[in-house]
């Protein structure tokens, strides 16, 4: 079984693999964020729109 990254491609490049595993962290949170917070940005336009 393959996986998408393995410890041993980010150990060939010298990059700790806890450095991705928290870059994966803060760009799924950021996502989460944004998702959640999107319908309280359209909120005001769509009431202004329809009423």
């Amino acid at each position: 079984m393959t996986t998408f990254a393995s410890p041993a491609f980010f150990a060939r490049r010298n990059i700790h693999y806890g450095w991705v595993v928290a870059a994966i962290t803060f760009v799924t949170m950021l996502a989460t964020a944004g998702a959640l917070g999107a319908p309280g940005v359209m909120l005001r336009p769509l009431e202004a729109e329809f009423g």
